[in-house]
């Protein structure tokens, strides 16, 4: 018992201290900006001084913590995506196949879908942590 806990609690830890560098980074980034600092120029647009768009990155960095939560939760023993993992359960186009809250649904309340599946029930995840990796398996597609 004291085992499975504390491999929770490391994982867990792991994953505040990601979510905690991203955050950081983005408090940086916005302090830089704020400042008027070059390094916010692109320099690659025609208009001089234009700054960057700022929500692609913010896709990425939640597509990277949601696979950070889908790798510590090690979703990958029973699933796998593109070629890593237990490739009998394939998640590689969910994305396409399943709706937003199928997906959610899957996640958090498998046996209300099918009542003979053995996937455990993810419940207890926050619903920031739910909304990242359900936007990290929507992008499967």
């Amino acid at each position: 018992m004291r085992e499975l806990l504390a491999k929770w609690m490391a994982a867990l830890t792991g994953l505040l201290v990601c979510i905690l560098a991203v955050l950081f980074t983005l408090i940086q980034n916005q302090d830089q900006k704020t400042a008027g600092s070059p390094s916010m120029v692109n320099e690659s647009f025609p208009e001089e001084g234009k700054e960057m768009p700022s929500r692609p990155i913010h896709d990425k960095i939640d597509l990277e913590l949601g696979r950070t939560i889908y790798v510590t939760l090690k979703c990958g023993t029973c699933h796998s995506v593109a070629g890593e993992g237990n490739l009998r359960n394939p998640l590689d186009g969910v994305g396409s196949d399943l709706s937003t809250q199928e997906i959610r649904e899957w996640i958090v309340s498998p046996g209300d879908i099918d009542p003979d599946i053995r996937k455990p029930d993810y419940s207890y995840l926050s619903q920031d942590q739910l909304d990242l990796l359900v936007k990290y398996l929507k992008s499967l597609e």
